[in-house]
């Protein structure tokens, strides 16, 4: 049986993991946002990233009950922190419509 410090950090773990999954995905619409896709492009990503992340996500898992729990909390954290970044999100979208413009 784990002790509870080594419980702490797979919890910890799995929080980073729920961080590395949604921040993941960010980084792909960043990435959409800068080069404009076709809808079967976006879906040939996506099955990429969902692939990809699967099998990073099981090889995240083992012998803890907690692992969901921290996943599912590290998501919501980063979740909550995009959302409350709006604004730069907002100032980014500006920028970007400025370089297509331009370009």
């Amino acid at each position: 049986m784990l002790n509870i410090k080594k419980e702490l950090l797979v919890f910890f773990c799995a929080c980073l993991t729920g961080v590395n999954v949604r921040a993941g995905y960010e980084i792909l619409i960043f990435l959409r946002k800068m080069i404009i896709h076709n809808n079967l492009v976006k879906g040939i990503e996506d099955l990429f990233y969902w692939i990809f992340m699967s099998a990073y996500i099981f090889s995240q898992i083992y012998a803890t009950m907690y692992f969901l729990l921290g996943l599912v909390f590290g998501v919501a954290v980063i979740q909550k922190l995009i959302a409350s970044g709006e604004k730069i999100h907002k100032k980014t979208r500006k920028n970007l419509e400025i370089i297509r413009k331009n370009r």
